[in-house]
């Protein structure tokens, strides 16, 4: 038995030492670094895929219509001309275009952008936007500026998710978020995230278009666009300070039914971050249980193991951009959600996407 006991506690230390290295990247943030000019005003194009509303769409569509950058044009791209974000984009003096086109396989928000990417061809830089971001006044100089340097394609950022109101899993989707605030800050794991989004127009070709109308990722123009851009030999930027808001509202459902729907769509471009999620938050969840049972039943000392569910607390409540007590409930489950949603993910058929059903072609 004792044997047993030194085994495991030699396991857990292993176990203890790797989750902590990891923490402590996440603390260090390391600045983004790279060439830029002041007299880089390249002529710019905002793709605006519309479907439906959002909350407080109106605002959101005015934030991106005036910006602080002179050499940009705005265009919403929408299914329908009776959209009802169509009439939205109209009060906000913003151009819009129907889509068309035929593509199958393709997402509405894919089709969209494929049929500006055809229209409009005379631009030096593209930027796709989602309806429901608020987009600060310095958004797109701020991620438009990485792009001057030419070791670098596409330039992204990530949003604050902000809770409207108070609500259990409001909250839960801003802690949520944090997660991808963290991929983005390694090199190994960035991505393009298609809400706020900007790449050069040597990215587009008949092989970018291709993935975004018929390839199996063509449900996801993070993944087109991040793919594309690493065929072409081209780094991504991540620019934290261009970083918009979403304003959000959610029930247990919907809530669920987004955060699912995130996980499936990063498992079909990265499918190994399946076994590095599921590896480290079962870390954290043994860690948990057995710095709680360890120190009650052999010795007080194995409370250390707690240490990283200390430093996800403090990440918390720093990071939050909306502070409530029950940060700190939510931040103690939130390993075992990720893994919910990992593992649920990763045997998902289908998505259901505003409105529409999409196959996921693993």
């Amino acid at each position: 038995m004792f044997l047993m006991l030194m085994l495991y506690g030699y396991f857990l230390a292993v176990v203890f030492v790797a989750v902590i290295a990891l923490d402590a990247r996440g603390i260090v943030n390391k600045r983004e670094t790279f060439k830029s000019s002041e007299r880089y005003e390249p002529r710019v194009l905002v793709i605006l895929p519309a479907k439906g509303t959002d909350l407080d769409q109106r605002g959101n569509f005015l934030s991106l219509a005036k910006q602080d950058y002179e050499n940009y044009d705005i265009v919403a791209v929408v299914d329908t001309p009776e959209d009802e974000a169509t009439e939205t984009a109209a009060v906000a003096g913003i151009k819009v275009e129907v889509a068309k086109g035929r593509c199958k396989k393709c997402s509405g928000k894919n089709k969209a952008i494929a049929y500006a990417l055809n229209k409009f061809k005379n631009y030096d830089v593209y930027v796709i936007a989602d309806s429901d971001i608020r987009a600060g006044k310095a958004w797109l100089r701020k991620l438009i500026k990485p792009l001057a340097d030419p070791e670098i394609g596409t330039s992204t950022t990530f949003p604050a998710f902000v809770p409207v109101g108070y609500g259990f899993w409001s909250y839960t989707k801003m802690l949520w978020g944090l997660v991808g605030q963290s991929l983005m800050s390694s090199n190994r794991t960035r991505f393009g995230w298609g809400g706020s989004l900007a790449f050069k127009k040597d990215l587009v070709d008949k092989r970018l278009m291709r993935l975004l109308e018929e390839s199996k990722y063509a449900v996801s123009d993070d993944i087109c666009i991040t793919k594309r851009t690493k065929e072409k030999g081209f780094k991504i930027a991540y620019v934290k300070e261009a970083a918009p808001i979403v304003y959000t509202r959610e029930t247990m459902h919907s809530f669920m039914e987004w955060a699912n729907r995130q996980s499936a769509l990063t498992l079909l471009g990265y499918r190994g971050n399946l076994y590095m999620g599921v590896a480290y938050y079962s870390s954290e969840l043994l860690l948990f249980a057995s710095g709680i049972v360890m120190a009650v039943l052999v010795s007080p000392l194995y409370a250390v193991l707690l240490l990283h569910f200390a430093i996800s607390e403090y990440r918390a409540f720093s990071r939050a951009p909306k502070m409530n007590a029950s940060i700190f409930v939510i931040a103690a489950f939130m390993p075992a959600l990720y893994l919910y949603n990992l593992v649920k993910a990763s045997r998902m058929k289908r998505i259901e996407w505003r409105g529409r059903s999409y196959a996921m072609q693993h």
